[in-house]
């Protein structure tokens, strides 16, 4: 249970940054292209971040 509080921690930081990157609209409708462009906006996110980073 000690580690859960960090890692919920980590995942809201993490969903905090796609959204201030991205916006908090998801603009598809079909249950099959919202999973699509959400699996787009966390590639293009750690792409970014790997930029960022210098990687």
């Amino acid at each position: 249970m000690k580690n859960s509080y960090g890692l919920r921690w980590n995942v809201e930081i993490y969903f905090s940054g796609i959204k201030r990157l991205f916006g908090k609209v998801i603009r598809a409708v079909k249950p099959e292209n919202i999973e699509q462009e959400m699996m787009l906006k966390v590639y293009f996110y750690n792409e970014y971040n790997k930029l960022r980073k210098g990687y």
